[in-house]
């Protein structure tokens, strides 16, 4: 379920995304508190799918973010297909 809502999330934004804006998402979608403990945890995950994705060529790599916080930057991702 988790390949499956971030590959739907790429292909529904049109533009590159971070793996911490898909956790958020997926976090809100599932209604879970989104402490920052919990999206440590789930962003694990989430980097998880996306490193396999990478692998199997379904996801490319766009670069860093420009304007992030001070925990930035941050690598963007967007469907390679």
């Amino acid at each position: 379920s988790v390949k499956r809502f971030v590959l739907n999330t790429l292909r529904e934004s049109g533009e590159p995304m971070t793996s911490r804006k898909i956790t958020e998402l997926w976090a809100e979608e599932r209604g879970l508190s989104a402490d920052e403990a919990t999206l440590n945890q789930l962003r694990k995950r989430i980097g998880a799918c996306i490193k396999s994705c990478v692998n199997q060529g379904l996801i490319a790599d766009q670069g860093w973010t420009k304007d992030h916080d001070t925990n930035g930057p941050y690598k963007l991702w967007k469907l390679s297909v």
